[in-house]
């Protein structure tokens, strides 16, 4: 009888130990993101200007670093940041910060350089656990390691800026500086940095905007949020231009920003699945954000594409349940409920000019 009592206390104890597990770890993600929001602003008071999404790219040719990078600096991870600043790889043409060729032309050899070079870097540069969610990762260093052609490896982590691409076809193209339509349309609140598109222009790059370009308050601004990746794709960071490959990189590296490989920081705040590459596909939307263990590709209850090998992979969505915490533009951290509409409440609050005074439910 007693021990019958002792189990009956011990399985009515365990959920609330788990839940109070949960309940650390959510609080935990928050100062994350908390974390990375006072980067945002030191790097604004230090450089005049907002953290560029990324330094952008020359046509393709050469994946630049994303705002993660540029922000290590103020997230006390400056030796890291030199690290990157001080080597050239990859064939980067001796520009200043770069992680070398992209998109097919040859192996990431940023990646594979650095290694021979130092061994311990991949542990080094996945130490960082600003940029991971306990609850998604744990304490585990994270990480992908292969370097074949289709490959991004590098660091993994799970929170990403919202895009908001107004006036391109594809919700990716706002890296691309050689094309003035792409990051002129581009309303979301981190873009792409002004340099001439060329591997040389790149090495002195300018800051595009400044505060006083979220019009709309930096109270009324979502900066960045947690990202979803389908349980089939964690871990996962291929690259490559044809949707049989594009499936597998919801989990990209958060050290690039270019092409397919930008969900890796960024991430379209309306498309649950992006327009494909070939004619008459099309754009399908979900207007709630990802729950946990939400759709992992190919048919699903959400919609069901052309195709279905996209379908939920570039989404906002927490490993919370009911949750997705995301830091609005005066630093503060917001849990928001999975059903808050995206298009009339959340996009709103990304694109940074729409002149619409929203509240969070």
């Amino acid at each position: 009888m007693v021990i019958a009592i002792i189990g009956v206390l011990i399985a009515l104890l365990l959920p609330a130990v788990q839940a109070a597990r949960e309940a650390a770890r959510r609080m935990q993600c928050s100062n994350n993101l908390k974390q990375i929001g006072i980067a945002v602003h030191n790097f604004h008071d230090t450089h005049g200007g907002v953290v560029p999404l990324t330094i952008g790219s020359d046509d393709d040719k050469y994946a630049r670093v994303s705002f993660f990078v540029l922000l290590y600096p103020f997230t006390e991870q400056v030796n890291l940041y030199q690290f990157f600043a001080s080597n050239t790889w990859g064939g980067s043409n001796g520009i200043t910060i770069a992680v070398g060729a992209f998109n097919g032309t040859t192996a990431p050899g940023w990646w594979t350089n650095a290694k021979a070079e130092y061994p311990d870097f991949p542990k080094m540069i996945a130490s960082v656990g600003t940029y991971r969610c306990p609850t998604r990762r744990g304490a585990n260093l994270s990480y992908f390691d292969e370097a074949t052609v289709q490959d991004l490896p590098g660091p993994l982590g799970d929170y990403a800026t919202p895009i908001l691409n107004i006036g391109s076809e594809y919700w990716h193209n706002c890296y691309r500086p050689s094309s003035l339509s792409d990051y002129l349309n581009f309303r979301g609140p981190l873009r792409v940095a002004v340099h001439n598109g060329t591997s040389t222009g790149a090495k002195s790059f300018a800051l595009r905007d400044s505060f006083a370009s979220w019009t709309d308050g930096t109270s009324n601004q979502l900066v960045l949020g947690e990202k979803h990746i389908p349980a089939n794709r964690i871990g996962i960071s291929k690259n490559g231009t044809t949707a049989s490959v594009r499936d597998n990189i919801g989990d990209c590296t958060y050290v690039v920003g270019a092409r397919w490989g930008l969900s890796g920081c960024a991430r379209n705040i309306l498309s649950q699945s992006p327009k494909l590459a070939s004619s008459g596909d099309i754009e399908y939307e979900a207007d709630g954000i990802q729950p946990v263990n939400g759709p992992t590709g190919g048919s699903d209850t959400w919609h069901t594409s052309k195709t279905n090998a996209l379908n939920g992979g570039y989404d906002f969505g927490s490993s919370h349940s009911g949750i997705c915490q995301f830091l609005i533009g005066d630093g503060s951290v917001r849990s928001i409920s999975n059903t808050v509409p995206k298009r009339n409440i959340l996009a709103l609050l990304v694109q940074v000019d729409d002149g619409e005074a929203v509240t969070l439910p």
